[in-house]
């Protein structure tokens, strides 16, 4: 079986700054990837369960300067069950459904 596709995990945090960002995906697509799985929170664009829209048109635009596709995994902290947050676990879970929706 032939693969048609080759994707990889961007597990770097950029929660300082985005300036590496560019690079790594530029030397991921250097390697052969075709997409990438983003995580939005590593990205410092879920703040409390919302969005930052500032951080995230920034963001966006580098995702789309890239030219790969992305998949997005939502925190792994997220617990829908979770009885002492529930707004806020369900907050975090749609701005990662949100952030999937404006990186295309």
């Amino acid at each position: 079986m032939a693969f048609r596709s080759v994707g990889t995990n961007l597990s770097r945090l950029y929660l300082d700054n985005l300036c590496q960002l560019s690079e790594d995906l530029e030397t991921l697509k250097g390697a052969g990837s075709d997409f990438v799985e983003i995580w939005p929170h590593h990205l410092g664009v879920i703040l409390g369960g919302s969005l930052d829209e500032i951080r995230l048109r920034a963001t966006r635009d580098m995702l789309l300067e890239a030219d790969l596709a992305y998949t997005v995994h939502a925190p792994l902290e997220v617990n829908l069950m979770d009885p002492t947050s529930p707004a806020l676990q369900r907050d975090v879970l749609d701005a990662s459904l949100r952030f999937a929706h404006v990186i295309g």
